[in-house]
């Protein structure tokens, strides 16, 4: 009965790990983490490509192996074990931290918002998505509890270092200690961003009374020798995706 709502050209529509929402699909999130208790936690290319051949995908599997792994990732043989359900749930996880983050700014919620900065952290670990908490989200679901969402999922892209991890904890422990959890929070960002933390803090930390205070525990604590107020980013168009405070 949960999948009773799936739109028929379900295939059609999915095309990266971002596709898979709620909405594209015309499924709840009960069905949603049912489908996530059916990804396996570890796969080999072996495994994945007898699947396809057996769903009627060899061709389709055969493409993806050529475009997106071989000569790109050799480390991955065809026998290489794949943490695939943990990554899988952290990417799509990360797709709803966006959407919920300027859901819960636009609501005046900060202290949720930054939480799901923190929480993105956490999924950087190497950590398992089990069945039981899947579980008990769809259980949480079905009964429309707004924690059931999958931003509050971490799931376990496996990319954190003690040293990157550290620092992360450090700031936002901190910020937190001096200023509770509307003060601000940080998480550190990948790819082309690589080695660098980024967040929403108060303003009183960059360029107020807890400045100093700050400006110490980089430079001291963590060897960051840089003044707080050299540290912002200037908003640029995804700023127009928060409505300005009432009375600005």
């Amino acid at each position: 009965p949960e999948f009773a709502g799936l739109v028929r050209d379900y295939p059609d529509r999915i095309h990266f790990i971002r596709d898979i929402t709620e909405d594209e699909l015309g499924l709840g999130l009960p069905a949603l983490y049912r489908l996530l208790l059916a990804i396996p936690r570890r796969i080999t290319l072996d495994e994945v490509a007898a699947w396809a051949t057996r769903h009627g995908k060899a061709d389709a599997y055969r493409e993806m192996l050529a475009r997106d792994i071989e000569g790109k990732f050799p480390h991955i043989t065809s026998e290489y074990r794949i943490k695939l359900r943990r990554r899988f749930v952290f990417g799509l996880a990360e797709q709803d931290r966006v959407r919920y983050v300027i859901h819960y700014m636009n609501r005046g919620d900060m202290a949720t918002a930054l939480e799901l900065a923190r929480i993105a952290h956490e999924g950087d670990h190497d950590r398992e998505v089990e069945d039981g908490t899947l579980e008990a989200l769809a259980a949480l679901a079905r009964r429309q509890d707004e924690r059931a969402r999958l931003c509050f999922l971490p799931g376990g892209y496996g990319r954190m270092t003690p040293a990157y991890d550290r620092v992360v904890r450090t700031i936002n422990e901190f910020l937190f200690d001096r200023g509770g959890a509307r003060a601000g929070a940080v998480q550190g960002f990948g790819a082309g961003w690589g080695g660098n933390i980024g967040g929403i803090i108060r303003r009183d930390f960059i360029t107020g009374d807890k400045q100093a205070e700050f400006g110490s525990l980089l430079s001291d604590d963590l060897g960051i020798r840089m003044d707080p107020s050299e540290c912002v980013a200037i908003p640029g168009e995804g700023a127009c995706l928060v409505p300005a405070p009432c009375g600005s």
